[in-house]
């Protein structure tokens, strides 16, 4: 897959570290499923080398595009968190700039239809798939209520909320310093949700840190519900050749466990196919 050029229509910020990026390809891109992600290029040069693997976060209305090369009719949008040289690098990136992107990669969120209600969780940055599936969901015309559970460290990271409110979805908010919302964890309140919810089939979607989508995988596994989790890993190619992002799959069948590429098998996986114990 061959890098495709985009240049930045928007990159501003929406809280302390996190940022809202808007691309427009200059050729056509392959429609994202939620979940999928690009390795976008973070500098001109070659300094840093690797690309960062950013989630796809949704799609928006481009302005007129400066460049008569631009043959996009949306731009995509991206959601990101300054950890590093390189996000810090994205981050000063100006409208009218370009780079270049490989995308949509890896596998995204499946559709559950049997479920009558849909549960999402998302830890800190872990929102941007989540958002995106919700967004689909809507566009598809799946009018099931969602229920998104967002735990932040701090309120102003409960960013997106006019984004969040237009997808017709029960906001409830977890901070661990109490400033917005439940004082403590977003798994604080998957039980008692669920209890709430009764015999009512439900699927549940997460994306978060690797403790919290281990406490949601034991919690969906001992209520049999169906689960699935987007995993955030290091990654240097984003095409499953390097193997940087692998993690231990859960054996079965009597069979030795296997190692799972992110990047290529994922980043979405049915929570039991992940060993939780190995990391």
């Amino acid at each position: 897959m061959k890098p495709v050029q985009a240049q930045v229509i928007h990159n501003y910020t929406l809280a302390p570290r996190i940022f809202r990026m808007g691309l427009l390809p200059l050729e056509p891109l392959p429609h994202a499923v939620a979940g999928q992600f690009y390795m976008v290029r973070v500098s001109r040069g070659l300094d840093p080398l690797l690309r960062r693997p950013l989630s796809h976060f949704g799609y928006c209305r481009a302005p007129k595009p400066k460049s008569s090369r631009a043959k996009g009719e949306a731009a995509l949008e991206i959601l990101y968190q300054v950890k590093g040289r390189g996000t810090d690098l994205l981050s000063r990136m100006t409208p009218g700039e370009h780079t270049d992107l490989i995308g949509p990669l890896g596998q995204g969120w499946q559709p559950e239809p049997s479920a009558e209600r849909l549960l999402l969780l998302a830890g800190g940055i872990g929102i941007v798939p989540l958002r995106g599936l919700a967004d689909q969901l809507r566009v598809q015309g799946d009018k099931r209520p969602l229920t998104l559970i967002w735990g932040a460290g701090t309120g102003s990271e409960i960013c997106c909320r006019e984004d969040l409110e237009a997808l017709d979805l029960e906001l409830l908010p977890a901070t661990e310093d109490g400033s917005f919302g439940h004082p403590g964890l977003a798994t604080d309140l998957l039980e008692p949700i669920l209890e709430d919810i009764g015999k009512t089939p439900v699927a549940v979607f997460a994306c978060g840190p690797w403790a919290m989508l281990k406490k949601i995988a034991e919690v969906t596994s001992q209520k049999k519900i169906p689960c699935q989790v987007s995993l955030d890993e290091f990654m240097a190619c984003g095409l499953g050749a390097c193997l940087s992002c692998v993690v231990r799959g859960r054996a079965r069948d009597h069979e030795p466990p296997q190692n799972l590429r992110v990047c290529k098998e994922g980043p979405v996986f049915r929570a039991e196919e992940i060993d939780w114990n190995v990391r």
